[in-house]
């Protein structure tokens, strides 16, 4: 009686071992969530390098040693392997990792940087201006100098002439330069700003 339960058990054990690789392999997605296809990529900058997540199938960072001096990162909008950075001493340039495509914005000093629609590229420079790189045909920074206190700055996902924006006292707003349309959002005081995009 003893050996009967003891193989019974031995057998149970087999099939509950089997039924959950099997569940496993046939029932259950074959990627795990963060490794869609259809997802965004994630970037960041570590102390010493800058990274990626790697493109599925594979679930891991692709980590580039090249930080020289990158000090903030905003991904471009309109492909997951290009990102655009800001150097400590304000240059601002975009790299795209896949098609080994650089690029440079020169003309101003900037201490922080945004990216709206169509990877449209604004600055908050460091003389006290804002600026937006102009539509093509144009390779320049277009200029503004109500800088109004703004002191955050976060590009609109759906216009290339709207900016989103954070002042010194907490406010939040919004300046689209192209249409001349300012609104505010009252009602708190805000520490950090980001837009979620619809599309």
């Amino acid at each position: 009686m003893t050996q009967f339960f003891s193989r019974f058990k031995r057998l149970a054990t087999i099939l509950i071992v089997l039924l959950t690789v099997f569940s496993t392999v046939c029932l259950l997605p074959n990627q795990p969530a963060w490794a869609n296809q259809d997802t965004s990529s994630p970037w960041a900058i570590q102390s010493s390098s800058w990274a990626r997540w790697a493109p599925a199938p594979y679930t891991r960072w692709d980590v580039y040693n090249d930080l020289n001096n990158r000090v903030q990162l905003v991904a471009d909008p309109t492909t997951k392997s290009a990102v655009y950075f800001l150097k400590s001493d304000g240059s601002v340039g975009y790299r795209n990792v896949d098609q080994n495509i650089n690029k440079t914005f020169p003309g101003i000093t900037a201490k922080q940087i945004a990216v709206g629609k169509n990877g449209r590229l604004w600055a908050i420079t460091t003389d006290g201006r804002w600026a937006r790189w102009a539509p093509a045909p144009y390779t320049r920074w277009d200029i503004y100098n109500d800088l109004d206190n703004r002191v955050q700055l976060v590009g609109d996902p759906q216009s290339e002439g709207g900016i989103y924006f954070r002042k010194s006292d907490d406010s939040v707003g919004f300046r689209n330069v192209d249409q001349n349309i300012n609104k505010t959002f009252p009602g708190i005081v805000a520490k950090d700003l980001t837009i979620s995009d619809p599309a």
